[in-house]
C-alpha cells in the first residue's frame, strides 16, 4: 500500500469515528472549524443566506452576521415569523450559554413538516449541550448540527 493509500484509509477511519461519536450517519465530508461563527459565516456565503433568524438565547447576534439580515426573537415565534416572513436559514440552541433549554427538536420537525420543501437551513448549535446530556444530532431535526459535542 502507498502513502496516498494510506492516507485515504486513514481519514476514511478518522470519518467514521467523529460520525460515530456525534451519532451522526456516515459522512464522506466532515468539517471541522475554529469555531462556529466563522464556519456558519463560511457556509452562510457559499449559500447564500441573505436572511437569518436566532433566538433571543445565542450567545451571538446580528452584528455577528453582516451579509445578512438577522432577526432575533424567542424560538416559540419562530412558527409565526415563518408564515410572515421568508427566511433563509434558523439557528437555535437546544441549550443556551445561559443554561435556557430550548425545544429545537420539537421546534424543528414541527417546522419541517408545515413546511415541507420550503423549509429554510436549519442549524442547531450544541455549543452548550454538554449541560443537557449530549442529545443525539440525530433526534434534533436539523440540517447542520454544530458545537463541541
Amino acid at each position: 500500500m502507498n502513502d496516498d493509500d494510506q492516507i485515504r484509509v486513514v481519514a476514511s477511519g478518522l470519518r467514521r469515528t467523529i460520525s460515530d461519536l456525534l451519532g451522526a450517519p456516515h459522512s464522506d465530508r466532515i468539517i471541522l472549524a475554529p469555531g462556529i461563527l466563522i464556519a456558519l459565516r463560511s457556509l452562510f456565503s457559499h449559500l447564500r443566506v441573505g436572511r437569518a433568524l436566532l433566538t433571543n438565547e445565542e450567545y451571538y447576534g446580528p452584528s455577528h452576521f453582516p451579509a445578512c439580515s438577522v432577526h432575533v426573537a424567542d424560538c416559540r415565534e419562530f412558527p409565526r415569523l415563518l408564515q410572515e416572513r421568508d427566511f433563509d436559514a434558523l439557528i437555535a440552541s437546544p441549550v443556551s450559554w445561559r443554561g435556557v433549554r430550548q425545544p429545537v427538536a420539537e421546534l424543528f420537525g414541527g417546522i419541517r413538516e408545515t413546511l415541507g420543501d420550503e423549509t429554510p437551513l436549519l442549524v442547531a448549535d450544541c455549543a452548550h449541550a454538554g449541560a443537557i446530556g449530549f442529545p443525539s444530532s440525530n433526534g434534533l431535526a436539523a440540517d447542520i448540527v454544530c458545537g463541541d459535542l
